[in-house]
């Protein structure tokens, strides 16, 4: 379908009906055949140019895989050479597109934040080290002059909200970065842009956050051992069934020490610096330099904001 608006229309209608399709029910047994047709033809909705049509899309996306239980297909690896270099391209096109237009930022960001919280490990691998190598760069060819350029920098502005998307990643994936993490802090902390600093200082959260808090790392939500030979049990038939919230088998990941000593030498690098400059240069500080480091000190302070022990002392009584 090429008339955007039509199509616009009958995706917003989808995901009303969708558990009907995917349900096998002696009434209507055959609407799983139209399932996988159906994903294929509505992937050209993701379109760059037309926010509208990737929103719709992503919800029917939603609804459809929210009800669908996904098999792994890793062994595809061993039969095919394409995948990795494929999934590849098509990150690294969108994510230049996302560059020079601000009117996809947002949502590019947001597929790194999905992608790196699924994947951690190959997304991590494949964008952050080329990202920071991006920062590195464009602060050194400025000779850091860009760095109080009040106006910003919208490519290292865009690298910048990449490293704050890819630092969700959990699962200690983060450790083996940790050098090239600390350098992009250290180099762009005293951005004086407004939007730059303010997209570091929440870097900043989410790292401590990925560092130190607790994670869910697995969960099922059916009874059913979709990895067993399927001699008794085909996944298909539970495709739109409800499931029982009490049976959920959830694991979690716990902060590791390495993560926490992550966390604690990240705190102790920056936080004590711009407590300092506050305390010691705040009358001769511009209210530009004032708001940045005040707002990085917030967002450190909330990053790492449960890791600080209840104050013990003695209740206040009447």
């Amino acid at each position: 379908m090429t008339d955007p608006d039509r199509f616009t229309l009958i995706m917003k209608c989808l995901p009303g009906i969708v558990r009907q399709i995917v349900r096998q029910t002696p009434s209507y047994s055959e609407g799983q055949t139209y399932v996988l047709p159906l994903l294929k033809s509505i992937l050209p909705g993701i379109d760059s140019n037309d926010l509208e049509k990737i929103e719709v899309t992503l919800e029917v996306l939603d609804a459809i895989l929210k009800l669908v239980p996904c098999i792994d297909c890793s062994s595809a690896v061993n039969t095919r050479t394409d995948l990795t270099e494929i999934i590849h391209a098509k990150i690294t096109e969108l994510l230049a597109i996302s560059i020079f237009s601000r009117k996809v930022q947002q949502f590019a960001a947001s597929f790194v934040r999905v992608m790196v919280k699924a994947k951690p490990i190959e997304i991590l691998k494949s964008l952050l080290p080329q990202t920071c190598e991006h920062i590195k760069n464009i602060v050194n060819q400025s000779q850091m002059n860009i760095l109080m350029d009040h106006t910003g920098d919208i490519e290292l502005t865009w690298y910048l909200t990449l490293v704050r998307e890819l630092v969700h990643a959990r699962y200690g994936t983060l450790l083996i970065y940790k050098d090239i993490i600390m350098s992009v802090f250290r180099q762009c902390i005293r951005i004086i842009h407004r939007h730059s600093y303010e997209t570091i200082a929440r870097a900043a959260k989410y790292l401590l956050q990925s560092l130190t808090q607790l994670h869910a790392i697995y969960h099922l939500l059916s009874d059913e051992n979709i990895d067993e030979s399927f001699a008794d049990f085909v996944p298909i038939r539970g495709w739109g069934q409800h499931d029982d919230f009490d049976q959920f088998q959830v694991q979690f990941h716990f902060p590791t020490t390495n993560e926490i000593d992550f966390a604690c030498e990240f705190v102790n690098t920056f936080i004590y610096d711009e407590l300092q400059l506050q305390n010691e240069n705040c009358l001769i500080l511009s209210n530009a330099e004032r708001l940045r480091s005040l707002t990085v000190i917030y967002y450190i302070a909330a990053g790492c904001l449960h890791m600080v022990p209840n104050i013990k002392d003695d209740l206040v009584t009447d």
